[in-house]
Order: C-alpha cells, then sequence, then structure tokens
C-alpha cells in the first residue's frame, strides 16, 4: 500500500493576479482577493486532477514493500529529481538506498518511475512492515512562472475566468467547457492521455 502527500509547498502559482487580470481585461482593483482565490482554486484543481506540479515543491510517498516488479511509480509529475530513497532494514534500522543503485525514467512524461540499474534488484532486507520505505522527490517544471508551459498556464487563466464568472462554482467542480480545455491544453503538452480512461 502506497501514500504519499505534498510535504514541501511551492513558493508561487504559475499564474498571477496581473497574468490573470490581462486575461479576463479587468481593470479595477475591487476584486482582486476574490480572483486571487480563485487562482488559487484553479491551481488546486488542475494540480489534483491531472497529478501534476507546476512550480517546485517535494512529495513524500511511504510504500509497505518494494514493487514485484522494476517500476516504482511516481504519481505526481513531472519529476525534477529523487531526493531520497529510505527503507527500514529487517534490524529495524533505517537505511539510505544509493542513486548508484537506481535511475530516473520518463520523469517530465505521463508515469515517471525508479527503475533499478541493469543486473540490479530491490533492497533485500527489508522489514516487512507499514511504511517501511519512504520515497522523497522534487516535483514541478521549475521555481518560477516562467518555467511552466505557456499552454498550461493559459487554460488555467480560462480556469480561473471561469470560476470568476460563475461563482456558484465550488472549489473542485468546473464547467464541462473549462475543463474541456484545461484537458486538452494538457493533452496538446503530452501532460495527460491522449485516450480517456488510461491511468496516469
Amino acid at each position: 500500500m502506497a501514500d504519499y502527500k505534498r510535504t514541501t509547498e511551492p513558493t508561487s502559482n504559475p499564474i498571477d493576479l496581473a497574468y490573470v487580470k490581462r486575461h479576463a481585461r479587468i481593470e479595477t482593483t475591487d476584486e482582486d482577493d476574490d480572483i486571487q482565490s480563485k487562482i488559487n482554486a484553479a491551481v488546486r484543481f488542475a494540480e489534483r486532477q491531472y497529478s501534476l506540479a507546476a512550480i517546485t515543491q517535494t512529495w513524500t510517498m511511504t510504500l509497505d514493500r518494494f514493487p514485484g516488479n522494476s517500476r516504482l511509480y511516481l504519481p505526481v509529475r513531472p519529476v525534477q529529481s529523487i531526493t531520497s530513497l529510505k527503507y527500514t532494514d529487517t534490524d529495524g534500522d533505517e537505511q539510505t538506498w544509493s542513486g548508484a543503485n537506481y535511475r530516473l525514467i520518463d520523469a517530465d512524461g505521463l508515469r515517471p518511475y525508479i527503475t533499478y540499474i541493469y543486473n540490479g534488484a530491490w533492497p533485500s532486507s527489508v522489514r516487512t512492515d507499514l511504511d517501511s520505505i519512504e520515497v522523497v522527490w522534487s516535483a514541478g517544471y521549475g521555481d518560477s512562472a516562467a518555467d511552466v508551459p505557456a499552454d498550461f498556464r493559459q487554460a488555467l487563466a480560462v480556469l480561473v475566468a471561469t470560476y470568476f464568472g460563475n461563482r456558484e462554482i465550488l472549489d473542485g467542480y468546473v464547467s464541462t467547457g473549462a475543463d474541456y480545455q484545461l484537458r486538452d491544453s494538457l493533452r496538446g503538452l503530452g501532460i495527460v492521455p491522449e485516450v480517456d480512461g488510461i491511468e496516469c
């Protein structure tokens, strides 16, 4: 069983207030606070819905055991780097598995994963217990909004405008049109599958 959570928050959003106001042609400052809350909601929705990280952030996943095959999938992408891979050995001691023993594959793809090197294997002296393995990685396109693909940012602006124009929409619920535009933009970037129903 695997569990994962964000352990370091991003320092900013991929779109800011000025970007959204230019997109929506809003010139007043009367509703800046409301627009900012909609930006936060739209980014949360997009990242959660499509297992993405826009701006650099840290994620931690715990597992009870290593997978039965050679692939340990990371559920949030794109992956910048693996910070650490640790496990509890059969003596109850924490061990850090050297990065020389494994590789990161398809870091920018739909299903990034860690695999052991050629002729390698997962550590064998792992305690069979809850959360005996911990993987920490850095995810996101970069440290600033300029690192995030322009189409992704544009789709987020459309999503914010949809939230703003439909005040009854709750966080996590968007109109079909706005969701489709977001999904199509991400598909064009190869960020979500071309065919619905494929697990990311």
